[in-house]
């Protein structure tokens, strides 16, 4: 059952040579949806991920930042890129 759309916005960060995808991470600020807010996903074993948030704000958040030093060498993140979307909802069911 079709319940609608949800607009959503995401902006991703990285480091100015890319350290974050090319270690199969993203972080990225989202607006919009049941989960708006900030997402840092770095990758576990085989293709698995992790994800760590923190709520909305107008900055990069110092722990998501410290979090991601591992893979980005010390080197400072900044918006790399952004992607508007809908994503078309739909109704659960419960059985």
């Amino acid at each position: 059952m079709d319940q609608g759309t949800e607009e959503l916005d995401a902006v991703y960060y990285d480091t100015d040579d890319l350290r974050l995808i090319g270690a199969s991470a993203t972080l990225r600020r989202r607006t919009g949806g049941d989960d708006a807010s900030w997402h840092l996903k770095p990758p576990l074993a085989g293709d698995s991920r992790e994800e760590e948030q923190a709520p909305l704000s107008d900055t990069l958040p110092d722990a998501l930042c410290h979090l991601a030093l591992p893979r980005t060498g010390e080197r400072k993140c900044a918006r790399s890129s952004r992607l508007d979307h809908a994503r078309r909802t739909a109704a659960r069911r419960l059985w």
